[in-house]
Order: structure tokens, then C-alpha cells, then sequence
């Protein structure tokens, strides 16, 4: 890893959610200071400036862009929060495209550019289908919904690539304590249910909220990054199994019907290939540019979150 940057200025949009919050505190903690662009005016605390930014109008406080060193875009609607509708698939994509828009206006006209444009990706580049494959950056994109918004993702990061070295990180399930899918899954140990989705034979391409943040750092610090890297915990596990070791460690071993993947459909519509489908995707190439992960397997993983 590269010496650290003298100046140690990182904004980062869509500092408020899950990987935000995470990396926010990582930032804090090796001394960087930080400011955040939110759509909601909230006041600074030690260390962390807010700004306002409207992403629809393409509007932005220039004063978040001031002794700049690094732009971290996190920036994009939950696409597991509701149903895709149509105008849920639109907003899906703009909320990513039109977030990098807003930065790269101002930042193109710049005298003094950031040294690195750091953006969210993520794996469903490759496309929501259950394969043999093990998918490597260099890979084939897929053809369905969530392949073309991360391809659209993508090319608008790609346009600061002739002012800035530029790093997407194509990010798996990123797990931990606060996350939603984890709370959702413990409120069913009340029932003494934990089931498995669909066939369960499905992978889950995950990594630990707290390696994801690692990474961003290490995508900052090293300056011979450039490009596309996938991050996903080096263990390659499927849904049945993650769903036995998650009963191990709850204390429910007692096997509960599989809920079948019409009725999830039927639940979640096109929104269910979120569930139902999933790949073994390849972290070799961060990890040979010297990314350790601090839980490379679930076992380490759900003994924190739990």
C-alpha cells in the first residue's frame, strides 16, 4: 500500500447509509477528515462537515468541494426496499447516474481536481443468474435489469477517468449488526423459523460491512488502483448453507419447509431474482493487490454480528 496523502480530505456522497456510516468512522479513526453530501441539511459534528446537494435539480454546495483529496460516491437508492415498478426502476438508475452527473460538472471545470473518484459498484454487473462461473472483473456483463443499471453505474464513473484515477469497487451483500436483511432474518428466531429461500442452492456473493469500508480506505491510500474490483468475502457459500450455519448460531437447528420461490415471486415480483439467484464472484484481484479481509469466511462473520 502507497504512503498515506498529506492532505487527508475525503467528501463522501451518501455518507448517511449503511457503508457510509461505516466508512465515516473507519475515516475518523485514522485520521482523515470528512465531509458529506445529504440531500437533508443536518448540522457538523468533530470531524464531519455536512452539505446539501439535490441530485435531481443536479444542484450541489461548492463549498463541499473546497481542499478536496478524494471523492467517495456511495450514492443510490436501496434497491431492495420496494417492488421494481417501472418508476422504481427509473429511479433505481438515476439515483446512481445523476449522483456522479452532479459531482463531474463542477469537478471538470476544477483547477485543483481530487487525486482519486472512488465509486459504488456492484456485482449484479455481472447479471442475477445462478452459474457455475466464478466471475472475475475481466467477465462477460449480464443482460437483465440490475446488470444494465450497474453498466449505466459505471460509464458515468468512467468520465473522470481522464482528470482523476478513478476506482469502482462492485460490491456484494454487505452484511453486519444494523443491517436490515439481518434484522429481518433474527425477528423470525421469536417463531423459532429460519428458512430457506427458493431451492437454496443459490449462491451469496457477501462481505462484511466492515471490510467493505476497509476497502474503501485501502482503494484510497493505494495509489497504483485503478478500476474495476470486486468485493466479496473470499468463501463461497450458497443460501442453504448460510441459513444452517445462521441456525447453528442462533440455537434453531430444528429444520423449518423451505418457502418456495412462486410464493416469493409472488411477494416480491421481479425484485425476488435478488433472492432466488446468485453467482460465486472472484476477489483475487484486490486481494493480489494486497486487500486483506478481516472475515474472509461467514463463520468469523456471524460470531460478530450476532
Amino acid at each position: 500500500m502507497g504512503e498515506k496523502l498529506k492532505q487527508r480530505n475525503v467528501l463522501i456522497a451518501g455518507g448517511t447509509g449503511f457503508i457510509g456510516q461505516a466508512l465515516t468512522n473507519l475515516l475518523l479513526e485514522n485520521g482523515y477528515k470528512v465531509k458529506i453530501l445529504s440531500r437533508i441539511k443536518q448540522e457538523s459534528k468533530p470531524g464531519v462537515d455536512f452539505f446539501h446537494w439535490d441530485t435531481e435539480a443536479f444542484e450541489i454546495d461548492i463549498a463541499a468541494l473546497e481542499d478536496l483529496d478524494i471523492i467517495v460516491n456511495l450514492s443510490g437508492e436501496d434497491i431492495s426496499k420496494k417492488r421494481w415498478s417501472n418508476n422504481r426502476k427509473e429511479k433505481i438508475i438515476k439515483s446512481r447516474v445523476n449522483s456522479a452527473r452532479t459531482l463531474y460538472k463542477p469537478i471538470k471545470v476544477m483547477k485543483n481536481k481530487p487525486n482519486a473518484y472512488i465509486s459504488a459498484g456492484a456485482i449484479g454487473i455481472y447479471g442475477t443468474v445462478t452459474s457455475e462461473i466464478i466471475y472475475k472483473e475481466d467477465d462477460n456483463f449480464g443482460i437483465d435489469f440490475l446488470a444494465d443499471v450497474c453498466q449505466e453505474w459505471e460509464s458515468a464513473t468512467q468520465k473522470f477517468t481522464p482528470f482523476t484515477r478513478t476506482v469502482v469497487l462492485r460490491t456484494g451483500l454487505a452484511l453486519g449488526k444494523n443491517h436490515s436483511i439481518i434484522k429481518k432474518i433474527l425477528s423470525t428466531r421469536k417463531l423459532g423459523l429460519i428458512s430457506i429461500l427458493g431451492s437454496g442452492k443459490q449462491y451469496m456473493s457477501w462481505v462484511h460491512v466492515e471490510d467493505v469500508a476497509r476497502a474503501y480506505l485501502f482503494a484510497i491510500e493505494n495509489e497504483e488502483m485503478n478500476g474495476a474490483y470486486n468485493i466479496v468475502a473470499p468463501e463461497h457459500i450458497n443460501h442453504e448453507g448460510f441459513i444452517q450455519k445462521l441456525r447453528k448460531k442462533t440455537g434453531l437447528l430444528k429444520k423449518t419447509p423451505a418457502i418456495p420461490a412462486y410464493m416469493i415471486t409472488s411477494v416480491f415480483g421481479n425484485m425476488s431474482s435478488l433472492l432466488l439467484y446468485g453467482s460465486r464472484i472472484s476477489s483475487e484481484k484486490i486481494r493480489k493487490a494486497g486487500f486483506e479481509f478481516q472475515y474472509p469466511g461467514m463463520d468469523q462473520a456471524l460470531d460478530d454480528i450476532i
